[in-house]
């Protein structure tokens, strides 16, 4: 991100922030605009790796100070990984962020389930 001239230095230094953030943090949401469909053949393929690619974005993403279980637990970093693996929506779901910034065609996917009260 380029300086901008009339930024105050506080502006500056969250634009600054950003781009350090974008550069160590922002690469999984480029490969899966640019390749999503080789990241989710070999994601859907390994539940091992799978598990890792999401824990760790937990492990980034979360306030934790360094020790994932102080956000989550165990049973917690287990269900979201399972849950996609088992449900085979690891390519719905990358397809989603390409979506988003490739095509810019994504506006709102949503799921409802009703269920009779007995």
């Amino acid at each position: 991100m380029a300086p901008l001239d009339d930024a105050t230095s506080a502006e500056q230094k969250h634009l600054d922030k950003v781009k350090r953030w974008t550069q160590t943090e922002g690469a999984y949401a480029l490969i899966q605009s640019t390749k999503p469909q080789s990241l989710a053949y070999g994601l859907n393929d390994s539940p091992a790796g799978h598990a890792c690619w999401i824990v760790e974005k937990f492990k980034s993403w979360s306030d934790n100070d360094g020790d994932i279980e102080e956000a989550f637990s165990k049973d917690e970093l287990l269900t979201n990984p399972k849950g996609i693996f088992e449900t085979l929506t690891t390519q719905k779901q990358i397809f989603q962020v390409f979506a988003f910034f490739v095509c810019n065609c994504l506006s709102l996917i949503a799921g409802i389930s009703t269920f009779e009260q007995s």
